[in-house]
């Protein structure tokens, strides 16, 4: 191998690290995604840690959308399958687990005995007020760090970003973790 094509691959080697190091730098540094999934992973791991406390242990997020997903007269499985961006097959799945667990329970539909409905318990119940309890805290928490008036433009801001990737058609599972 020649001088020149040694000088030339090594120079190529080293201009690769620098490169590969500053766009380490840029990805793991501060910027919106990373400070946004942040903040997300507060919540959520926060929720589930509280929840755990308040008798609701080992809950996924996927659990905990779906039971918050039925309606109080009850929902199909299909509607809550749509809700949740899931498969009919993975939101059944789920239903059967938090069925065995006292959190749901699933009754023929009247109008249709191959359908079923399913239901919030009363365990169901308490775990979507626990939710909500945890959720107004966490959101409090957030506003006295920041003040009420900035939380109101960050609100708005999330909603208006939110609507535009939305109208963009960009399709977004709503559990991270199912």
């Amino acid at each position: 191998m020649s001088t020149k094509m040694t000088k030339r691959k090594s120079r190529g080697a080293s201009g690769l690290h620098a490169s590969h190091a500053d766009l380490v730098a840029a990805l793991r540094g501060p910027h919106i995604l990373n400070q946004m999934y942040w903040i997300y992973q507060s919540g959520r791991l926060g929720a589930l840690k509280r929840l755990s406390k308040k008798g609701h242990p080992k809950l996924s997020l996927a659990h905990a959308l779906l039971i918050s997903s039925v309606d109080p007269q009850g929902t199909r499985i299909g509607v809550l399958a749509a809700r949740t961006n899931k498969t009919k097959q993975f939101t059944g799945r789920l239903v059967q687990e938090l069925e065995k667990r006292g959190y749901l329970a699933a009754v023929p539909d009247p109008s249709d005995g191959r359908a079923a409905i399913v239901r919030a318990t009363a365990k169901g119940v308490q775990f979507m007020a626990d939710t909500v309890e945890f959720k107004r805290e966490f959101e409090a928490m957030l506003t006295a760090a920041i003040g009420e008036k900035r939380m109101q433009a960050l609100t708005k801001t999330v909603d208006d970003l939110a609507d535009f990737l939305q109208a963009r058609g960009e399709k977004i599972s709503t559990v991270d973790d199912a």
